[in-house]
């Protein structure tokens, strides 16, 4: 009977014993972390907590620990990248700084900006004049005045740009203006010069003027004179993009990142790809305009705005909108100096506008049918235009850097008033009659500054 007592009481206690331990471990130990290498008596808080209603007694886990903390496992890393990882950093929201885990920008975790930049520059162009003809001679045959005298000539111009770029630097929009302001070239021939009355290059014969043939004026006369004017407007608005490498948008260069251009970030040496390419696509507004007068003074070499004097004129405005497609390659030489090369080209609508008149002090002129010599009309024809800009840039710095080239530009099915010149007054028929089948070639240097902001 004692002994069945006994046996029930050691039973009762090592059970006691086992369940307070398991409890505590169960509510109040981490079932991960290793266990404490000094030993603290541990009291069955949770047993009288949960079974017995006692006021729950003092635990040591409740006083402040004076042990270090146990080593925790190292966190799983994937759980701290992507999309958590970048609103942890704040980079939501920011319009200009992406930091971004793919290749595009480079390095994972790489701040990349996107940044307006502009430039501005001077233009040193001329034309390549075609088709000459006579304007002028003497009674004896000799050769007087030609339109080849009243070619363009190298001419100044300026060019802007600006630009935003887009998808860490890599895309950008762009647009840019040029232009050509020539001054007007002209070319005056005297009787007196030769001793020899004057006669027109220019065939009027149909012609009249004042109730009389135009050739009483122009054919015996005593000054003539022919002018040309002409201008050049270009707008463009494109989509740029790069293929690989860099360079190719706003001047940006991988080897300069950091305030200098070869001790930044890189260091001394060159960083990244040293050739780069790019593409573009965009639309393009092209004017052109080009104008031609003659003078003539069949009574004296003095201009005095009297029935004696005519002018003839003849003007035409191209104005070529169109889509364009592009691209271009560079090569860094030297940490800061690039060479590069741009050629684009596209399909154009010309739409046409003539201006013909033939006038003085003595009314207007009529052709020989009868209709007068003053003449406005318009026209669409299809053209092309293609350009190549081979250039050199020098990086000053992370946002400024100069650059120079030689410009080529070509232009198709445009309206030149050489080929707008009737041939024949007998008949206003084919000089209502547009002629679009001209070339215009432009060439000539540039240079400029740009800047990253």
């Amino acid at each position: 009977m004692k002994i069945s007592f006994a046996h029930a009481i050691a039973l009762a206690l090592g059970l006691g014993w086992f369940g307070s331990s398991a409890q505590a471990q169960q509510y109040y130990q981490p079932s991960l972390l290793p266990m404490p290498a000094q030993q603290y008596p541990i009291s069955p808080v949770a047993h009288n907590d949960l079974w017995d209603d006692k006021a729950p007694q003092a635990s040591p886990s409740d006083a402040p620990s004076i042990l270090p903390a146990p080593p925790m496992a190292t966190p799983d890393q994937s759980v701290l990248n992507g999309d958590f990882q970048k609103a942890a950093k704040g980079s939501y929201g920011g319009d200009n700084v992406v930091y971004d885990d793919g290749a595009a920008c480079g390095i994972g975790g790489t701040p990349c900006q996107n940044y307006w930049y502009g430039s501005a520059g001077a233009l040193i162009m001329t034309r390549a004049q075609q088709n000459s003809f006579l304007i002028t001679s003497d009674t004896a045959g000799t050769r007087l005045l030609c339109s080849c005298q009243l070619d363009m000539g190298w001419t100044t111009g300026v060019e802007a740009t600006i630009g935003r770029t887009f998808n860490c630097g890599n895309n950008a929009i762009q647009f840019t203006y040029w232009g050509l302001y020539p001054s007007n070239c002209d070319t005056t021939a005297y009787s007196s010069t030769l001793g020899n009355q004057l006669v027109s290059g220019i065939d009027f014969t149909g012609a009249t003027y004042a109730g009389n043939p135009c050739t009483d004026l122009t054919v015996g006369g005593f000054m003539q004179q022919g002018i040309v004017r002409q201008s050049y407007n270009n707008f463009e608005g494109n989509l740029l993009g790069q293929c690989f490498g860099n360079g190719f948008i706003g001047g940006n260069m991988a080897s300069c990142q950091g305030g200098s251009c070869a001790n930044g970030s890189c260091g001394p040496g060159y960083c990244g790809p040293r050739w780069g390419c790019g593409w573009m696509m965009g639309v393009r507004y092209f004017q052109f305009n080009n104008g031609f007068s003659f003078n003539a003074d069949g009574a004296d070499e003095v201009w005095s705005d009297d029935a004696n004097e005519l002018c003839f004129h003849v003007n035409l405005q191209n104005r070529l909108w169109g889509f364009q497609l592009g691209g271009g390659v560079n090569y860094s030489v030297f940490d800061c100096f690039q060479l590069y090369g741009l050629a684009k080209a596209g399909i154009y609508n010309n739409s046409i506008s003539q201006n013909m008149s033939l006038h003085g002090a003595g009314g207007i002129g009529q052709f020989g049918d009868g209709t007068d010599i003053n003449i406005n009309n318009g026209a669409n024809r299809l053209a092309c235009i293609g350009q190549l800009d081979l250039g050199a840039r020098w990086n000053i710095n992370c946002h400024f850097s100069i650059n120079a080239g030689y410009r080529i530009m070509g232009a198709s099915g445009v309206a030149l008033y050489e080929h707008n010149i009737p041939t024949d007054f007998n008949d206003s028929y084919y000089a209502k009659k547009i002629e679009s089948d001209g070339m215009l070639l432009l060439h000539g240097a540039y240079i400029g500054g740009e800047f990253r902001f």
